[in-house]
């Protein structure tokens, strides 16, 4: 039995080509264990945080340490790149969620928007 994800999304703009555009997300800070895939020249995942120190710990571990996956995909259009960035939270079986853990997700979310935005990305509205 899982809990059912927190799952937050939002889509970006750049007007970078999507090669830098996927440079510079390759290098965000994700978090001291990142796991970084790029399945291909569109698509980035990363697995992020401890299972283990959430349980332990939950939402005080720290929201660089909480378990997340987030996938950014790239859409390279005429003059721009458009990123689809979602976030998921990745907490394993038997964890429910409580407000405290989504407060945690969103504050992380936030964070990751902001270094995007100093990278030169921009959310759309």
């Amino acid at each position: 039995m899982t809990a059912e994800p927190i799952t937050l999304t939002t889509t970006l703009t750049s007007a970078a080509p999507a090669d830098e555009v996927l440079a510079q997300l390759r290098h965000l800070a994700w978090g001291p264990s990142a796991r970084v895939e790029q399945p291909d020249s569109k698509t980035l995942h990363v697995s992020s945080g401890s299972k283990l120190r959430y349980r332990l710990l939950g939402v005080w571990s720290g929201s660089e340490h909480l378990p997340l996956k987030a996938t950014l995909q790239l859409d390279p259009r005429e003059g721009d790149t458009a990123v689809r960035f979602t976030l998921t939270s990745n907490a394993g079986w038997y964890l429910m969620q409580t407000p405290l853990g989504r407060d945690a997700y969103q504050a992380r979310f936030n964070e990751l928007l902001s270094a995007m935005r100093s990278d030169g990305l921009v959310e759309h509205t």
